[in-house]
């Protein structure tokens, strides 16, 4: 159970419990809240629309792609010691992130992919420790 580490994602947040015999500790990130979902209309008198008082549904759909792409990159940047990882969560997030994990090509093994509900941190690390301890023990296979 040598530098494993259990990552719980979703669209806006992310969990990394970390076990090794070092430190059993539980690291959160999270998209900053801003008002990107929100219309200049909302803000403003009800009768005075113009046309300029909306965002374009696509330009909001970017804006929270480049924010997710980042939480992703905070979380990858603290997973650069670590050898397996068990990626958990609902939703699609947990897909994309494994896919931008292997594409920053780093030497660090996904083990596997699981569905879960939301997780506090305790049920994260039990978690997460029940599944490295039943897993075979895998050799290191480095990516160039």
């Amino acid at each position: 159970m040598k530098n494993s580490a259990g990552v719980w994602i979703d669209q806006k947040n992310a969990k990394v419990a970390y076990l090794d015999e070092a430190k059993k500790t539980v690291a959160k990130y999270s998209i900053e809240a801003d008002d990107a979902g929100k219309t200049v209309a909302a803000k403003r008198a009800k009768a005075s629309y113009t046309p300029n008082d909306f965002v374009a549904e696509d330009r909001l759909e970017r804006k929270q792609a480049a924010l997710r792409k980042k939480l992703y990159d905070q979380v990858i940047a603290d997973l650069q010691d670590v050898e397996s990882v068990l990626i958990v969560g609902p939703g699609e997030a947990k897909l994309e992130f494994q896919k931008r994990l292997r594409s920053k090509k780093l030497r660090t093994i996904v083990v596997k992919t699981e569905s879960t509900d939301k997780l506090t941190d305790r049920q994260l690390i039990a978690y997460v420790r029940k599944f490295f301890q039943a897993a075979p023990p895998r050799k290191t296979v480095r990516r160039a």
